[in-house]
């Protein structure tokens, strides 16, 4: 069984549930039911009844045991957006009501007032645009000041064992310029959703071009800054660096390359690129070098789970980042792959 199969067995028990804004999407039609049918989650669809229904219908999907969320009904808008005045009254109900008419804001709106557990979006609408109502109305996690992203790559087993691991990535599609703080906050949330979405700890390793001081340059300070800043917010996370990749994945290069005892050398499983560059540039070798799969990348920072597709993804995409991206929300003690 995949680590969407297991995780969608985990996800039966919680309950959440999804709100899609895309709903008249044949990909989403499909995918919702897959969700649907698996228990996964309990999938919210917002829009225009009569539309949404017309293109169930026309893609034969059955919508059986689906909401669907009248966001025309304007008795049931004006109450959510006077419930979210008062909750967050920086904004005039007068201005809530006209930012709802965007499907994208009015879903973020629900998330925020527990409506919905998630957000999901992104297979029509922009990543900056589901970023953007996800940023103005459910809000960052507190202490985390970026918005980031974290992928999960298959990968051999690189100390010459038989078999796969997964490895999360970040961030690879969507922080442009990182200085140290934000890199640290990058880290951090990397570490805790990488333990929630894989059920066992966290190894993050920070890479650089130099390897324990092998070189020097304003990157590597950059990075060096940054893992003191990740330590130092969150001591009980396994954070070091900074680390060539090699020597952050293989034990037998770490054991040449880093001269000190270090929990992460060798032994890394989330790796922390030092820029957008770098990571996007990575990921994208690994997935056609490898050509072994991958999952993601999932938006990471926001106060509750928010999932971005790419606007290529497929059905299966949709449904495996949904399924990964409600693991964000959720805290396990059990090791699931």
């Amino acid at each position: 069984m995949d680590i969407i199969l297991k995780s969608a067995e985990i996800l039966k028990e919680k309950r959440l549930k999804v709100i899609f804004t895309e709903c008249e999407d044949e990909r989403i039609l499909h995918a919702v039911r897959i969700l649907c049918d698996r228990n996964t989650c309990i999938p919210i669809l917002l829009g225009d009844p009569g539309a949404i229904q017309k293109a169930a219908s026309n893609a034969n999907v059955s919508l059986e045991g689906i909401t669907v969320f009248d966001m025309l009904d304007a008795d049931k808008k004006t109450g959510y957006a006077s419930e979210y005045h008062n909750t967050v009254p920086m904004y005039s109900t007068k201005v809530i009501l006209r930012k709802m008419n965007h499907p994208l804001n009015y879903a973020a709106m629900l998330v925020k007032l527990g409506v919905a557990d998630s957000l999901a979006s992104g297979v029509i609408n922009s990543t900056g645009d589901v970023i953007l109502a996800a940023q103005q109305f459910i809000g960052l996690k507190e202490g985390i000041s970026s918005v980031s992203s974290i992928g999960f790559q298959i990968a051999p087993m690189f100390d010459g064992s038989a078999g796969v691991q997964i490895i999360g990535v970040s961030d690879c599609a969507v922080c442009t310029k990182t200085d140290a703080s934000q890199l640290a906050d990058i880290a951090i949330i990397s570490a805790d959703n990488y333990s929630r979405v894989m059920g066992v700890e966290a190894r993050v390793a920070m890479l650089s071009y130099s390897t324990a001081g092998s070189t020097n340059g304003e990157s590597v300070e950059m990075v060096l800054a940054a893992t003191k800043l990740a330590k130092e917010k969150r001591p009980d996370l396994v954070i070091d660096g900074e680390f060539q990749i090699d020597s952050a994945l293989v034990p037998e290069i770490a054991a040449r390359k880093v001269n000190r005892e270090s929990p992460v050398a060798g032994k890394a499983n989330v790796l922390i690129f030092p820029n957008l560059d770098a990571g996007n540039i990575a990921v994208k070798c690994m997935q056609m070098f490898g050509k072994v799969g991958s999952y993601g990348p999932l938006l990471q920072g926001f106060s509750k789970p928010v999932t971005d597709f790419s606007r290529a993804a497929t059905v299966n995409d949709v449904v495996g980042n949904v399924t990964l991206c409600l693991l964000q929300g959720c805290d396990f003690n059990d090791e699931r792959v």
